[in-house]
Protein backbone atom coordinates (compact mmCIF):
# COMPACT_ATOMS: atom_id res chain seq x y z
CA UNK A 1 0.00 0.00 0.00
CA UNK A 2 2.58 2.26 1.13
CA UNK A 3 4.85 1.88 -2.25
CA UNK A 4 1.60 2.45 -4.26
CA UNK A 5 1.57 5.47 -2.88
CA UNK A 6 4.59 6.95 -3.49
CA UNK A 7 4.34 5.54 -7.11
CA UNK A 8 1.11 7.40 -7.52
CA UNK A 9 2.87 11.00 -6.11
CA UNK A 10 5.61 9.98 -8.70
CA UNK A 11 3.65 9.89 -11.60
CA UNK A 12 1.17 12.81 -10.35
CA UNK A 13 4.41 14.89 -9.73
CA UNK A 14 5.71 14.58 -13.44
CA UNK A 15 1.97 14.85 -14.76
CA UNK A 16 1.78 18.04 -12.59
CA UNK A 17 5.53 19.55 -13.94
CA UNK A 18 5.03 18.80 -16.97
CA UNK A 19 1.51 20.75 -17.29
CA UNK A 20 2.54 23.15 -15.28
CA UNK A 21 6.33 23.54 -17.86
CA UNK A 22 3.62 23.86 -20.65
CA UNK A 23 1.38 25.96 -19.75
CA UNK A 24 4.33 28.46 -18.46
CA UNK A 25 5.65 28.22 -22.06
CA UNK A 26 2.08 28.58 -23.77
CA UNK A 27 1.16 31.63 -21.24
CA UNK A 28 4.58 33.62 -22.51
CA UNK A 29 4.32 32.59 -26.27
CA UNK A 30 0.62 33.39 -26.56
CA UNK A 31 1.29 36.97 -24.89
CA UNK A 32 4.61 37.85 -27.11
CA UNK A 33 1.80 36.26 -29.96
CA UNK A 34 -0.24 38.55 -29.66
CA UNK A 35 1.72 41.64 -28.67
CA UNK A 36 3.50 41.31 -31.05
CA UNK A 37 0.65 41.06 -34.04
CA UNK A 38 -0.65 43.79 -32.82
CA UNK A 39 1.82 46.23 -32.51
CA UNK A 40 4.26 45.13 -35.11
CA UNK A 41 1.62 43.12 -37.58
CA UNK A 42 -1.45 45.13 -36.86
CA UNK A 43 -3.40 42.46 -36.56
CA UNK A 44 -5.44 41.54 -33.67
CA UNK A 45 -5.28 37.82 -32.30
CA UNK A 46 -8.78 37.57 -30.76
CA UNK A 47 -8.64 34.40 -29.37
CA UNK A 48 -5.44 35.03 -27.16
CA UNK A 49 -7.31 36.18 -24.21
CA UNK A 50 -10.03 32.92 -23.80
CA UNK A 51 -6.43 30.85 -24.02
CA UNK A 52 -4.47 31.98 -21.96
CA UNK A 53 -7.19 32.90 -19.43
CA UNK A 54 -7.33 28.95 -19.39
CA UNK A 55 -3.69 27.79 -19.50
CA UNK A 56 -3.27 30.18 -16.05
CA UNK A 57 -5.95 28.37 -14.13
CA UNK A 58 -4.38 25.45 -15.35
CA UNK A 59 -1.16 26.62 -13.83
CA UNK A 60 -2.21 27.99 -10.69
CA UNK A 61 -4.64 25.16 -9.46
CA UNK A 62 -2.14 22.79 -10.93
CA UNK A 63 0.55 24.39 -9.47
CA UNK A 64 -1.19 24.47 -5.69
CA UNK A 65 -1.50 20.98 -6.13
CA UNK A 66 2.14 20.38 -6.42
CA UNK A 67 2.98 22.83 -3.50
CA UNK A 68 1.30 20.69 -1.45
CA UNK A 69 3.07 18.07 -1.97
CA UNK A 70 6.31 19.00 -0.71
CA UNK A 71 4.89 22.11 2.18
CA UNK A 72 6.18 24.73 -0.33
CA UNK A 73 2.95 27.03 0.03
CA UNK A 74 2.78 30.11 2.02
CA UNK A 75 1.67 29.36 5.04
CA UNK A 76 1.23 30.58 9.27
CA UNK A 77 2.45 27.88 11.53
CA UNK A 78 2.83 29.18 14.80
CA UNK A 79 1.77 26.96 16.95
CA UNK A 80 3.20 23.86 14.40
CA UNK A 81 6.83 25.29 15.16
CA UNK A 82 6.46 25.28 18.51
CA UNK A 83 5.20 22.48 18.98
CA UNK A 84 7.83 20.86 16.93
CA UNK A 85 10.48 22.25 18.79
CA UNK A 86 8.70 20.51 21.96
CA UNK A 87 8.50 17.44 20.20
CA UNK A 88 12.44 16.64 20.69
CA UNK A 89 11.43 15.46 24.31
CA UNK A 90 9.12 12.47 24.12
CA UNK A 91 6.78 13.85 26.14
CA UNK A 92 5.58 16.42 23.61
CA UNK A 93 6.69 14.51 20.22
CA UNK A 94 3.09 12.48 19.92
CA UNK A 95 1.29 15.71 20.24
CA UNK A 96 3.35 17.26 17.38
CA UNK A 97 1.97 14.08 15.28
CA UNK A 98 -1.45 14.72 16.51
CA UNK A 99 -1.30 18.29 15.29
CA UNK A 100 -0.11 17.64 11.58
CA UNK A 101 -3.11 14.40 11.47
CA UNK A 102 -5.38 17.10 12.66
CA UNK A 103 -3.95 19.62 9.87
CA UNK A 104 -3.82 17.33 7.04
CA UNK A 105 -7.22 16.20 8.13
CA UNK A 106 -8.20 19.46 7.54
CA UNK A 107 -6.68 19.99 4.49
CA UNK A 108 -8.10 17.05 2.65
CA UNK A 109 -11.87 17.99 4.02
CA UNK A 110 -11.17 21.43 2.69
CA UNK A 111 -10.14 19.59 -0.85
CA UNK A 112 -12.39 17.12 -1.04
CA UNK A 113 -15.42 20.12 -0.58
CA UNK A 114 -14.06 22.42 -3.27
CA UNK A 115 -13.22 18.69 -5.68
CA UNK A 116 -17.56 17.97 -5.12
CA UNK A 117 -18.31 21.78 -5.51
CA UNK A 118 -15.92 22.35 -8.54
CA UNK A 119 -17.09 19.13 -10.34
CA UNK A 120 -21.16 19.80 -9.21
CA UNK A 121 -20.18 23.34 -10.81
CA UNK A 122 -18.32 22.32 -14.05
CA UNK A 123 -20.75 19.87 -14.47
CA UNK A 124 -24.06 22.80 -14.20
CA UNK A 125 -22.07 24.98 -16.73
CA UNK A 126 -23.86 25.38 -20.34
CA UNK A 127 -21.91 28.78 -21.43
CA UNK A 128 -19.21 28.41 -24.48
CA UNK A 129 -16.26 30.64 -24.53
CA UNK A 130 -17.51 33.57 -26.72
CA UNK A 131 -14.46 32.98 -29.34
CA UNK A 132 -13.81 29.39 -29.82
CA UNK A 133 -16.96 28.46 -28.52
CA UNK A 134 -15.19 25.84 -26.43
CA UNK A 135 -18.13 24.26 -23.54
CA UNK A 136 -17.25 25.84 -20.09
CA UNK A 137 -17.49 22.60 -18.48
CA UNK A 138 -14.15 21.53 -20.13
CA UNK A 139 -12.16 24.22 -18.68
CA UNK A 140 -14.08 24.53 -15.65
CA UNK A 141 -13.35 20.66 -15.52
CA UNK A 142 -9.76 20.62 -16.45
CA UNK A 143 -8.87 23.21 -14.39
CA UNK A 144 -10.70 23.73 -10.74
CA UNK A 145 -11.85 20.05 -10.72
CA UNK A 146 -8.37 18.54 -11.53
CA UNK A 147 -6.75 21.10 -9.39
CA UNK A 148 -8.44 20.20 -6.28
CA UNK A 149 -8.81 16.28 -7.07
CA UNK A 150 -5.09 16.82 -7.52
CA UNK A 151 -4.66 18.34 -3.90
CA UNK A 152 -7.03 15.79 -2.52
CA UNK A 153 -4.76 12.87 -3.34
CA UNK A 154 -1.50 14.72 -2.54
CA UNK A 155 -3.37 15.28 1.20
CA UNK A 156 -4.67 11.93 1.37
CA UNK A 157 -1.24 10.60 0.72
CA UNK A 158 0.41 13.13 3.31
CA UNK A 159 -2.13 11.80 5.87
CA UNK A 160 -1.43 7.93 5.38
CA UNK A 161 2.31 8.31 5.40
CA UNK A 162 2.15 10.85 8.67
CA UNK A 163 -0.39 8.41 10.37
CA UNK A 164 1.96 5.53 9.90
CA UNK A 165 5.17 7.33 10.95
CA UNK A 166 6.19 6.42 14.48
CA UNK A 167 6.25 9.00 17.24
CA UNK A 168 9.63 10.35 18.38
Amino acid sequence: MFTVIEKMDSLLTKIEKAVMLASGFLVVALTLLATFSRYLAYFKVSWYEEVVVFVFALLVFWGSSNAGRDDSHLKLDLLGAKLQSMSQTARFSRYYKYYRLAIESICLITSICGAYYTAEFSLAAISKTPILGIPATLTYFLTLFVGFAGLTLRYLGRLITTSREPSK
